[in-house]
């Protein structure tokens, strides 16, 4: 089978997204905007890296082993917390395998590594745009700040989310 490209519309900080659902990519318009030529092809090899070593797929199988364990003991809260901490961990390692297929495909891990920051950087102006003025004249708050709080935090949550930083990231293409 042929996966499909297809674009969708601005929806905020999702607009500088791409995904994809095992069958099909999905890019967010604001990708088009911000990437060049070679960042985007980048990132679409990235998310056809997910397609083709089936991450989807095996994501899927892995959750509801995770949903049966809660369903058949709901008291479990220690291995309930273990599994879910171990599905992070395989959503973060499967994004690592998705970038190193991108470099691979594309020839230019470079490309992936600059669109990750383009991407890191509109998604927190996004960000900034959607807060209240009188918020953001408080906190003094700005795309590059929020950048650099975010990734401070991520150090610390890194094992709550299913995206590695993106300075791990790079160091790794």
């Amino acid at each position: 089978f042929k996966p499909e490209c297809k674009i969708f519309s601005d929806f905020g900080s999702i607009a500088f997204n791409a995904l994809t659902d095992g069958k099909n990519i999905y890019v967010g318009s604001g990708l088009l905007k911000i990437l060049t030529y070679d960042e985007l092809k980048a990132i679409i090899a990235h998310e056809f890296g997910h397609i083709k070593l089936e991450h989807v797929k095996k994501k899927s199988k892995r959750t509801f082993f995770h949903k049966t364990l809660l369903f058949l003991c709901p008291a479990a809260v220690g291995p309930s917390v273990a599994s879910k901490l171990f599905l992070l961990k395989k959503d973060r390692d499967s994004e690592y395998e998705a970038d190193e297929f991108s470099a691979k495909i594309t020839g230019n891990p470079m490309a992936l590594a600059s669109a990750l920051d383009k991407i890191e950087l509109a998604t927190a102006q996004s960000i900034v745009n959607m807060m209240p003025s009188k918020f953001k004249n408080f906190t003094k708050i700005t795309p590059s700040n929020l950048k650099s709080f975010s990734n401070h935090l991520l150090k610390f949550m890194e094992p709550l989310i299913d995206h590695p930083e993106t300075k791990k990231r790079k160091s790794k293409l």
